[in-house]
């Protein structure tokens, strides 16, 4: 698979999650699962998007 061009290869991945740790920045794009600023995973290149069954919204229904 091939990563997508907007994401960072692994070194520049590496080089974000440096300075995250470091404190010289506090958002990378990624939460843990308790919402909280987390580095880039390692295995980007396998994350598949959890899948769940489709939402059926009715007409005139806001969607949220």
């Amino acid at each position: 698979m091939t990563r997508h061009p907007d994401l960072p290869d692994d070194d520049e991945a590496a080089a974000i999650n440096a300075d995250f740790a470091a404190g010289r920045i506090d958002y990378t794009g990624f939460f843990n699962d308790a919402g909280e600023p987390a580095p880039w995973p390692d295995d980007l290149d396998h994350w598949q998007p959890e899948k769940g069954e489709p939402v059926t919204i009715k007409p005139g229904e806001p969607p949220f």
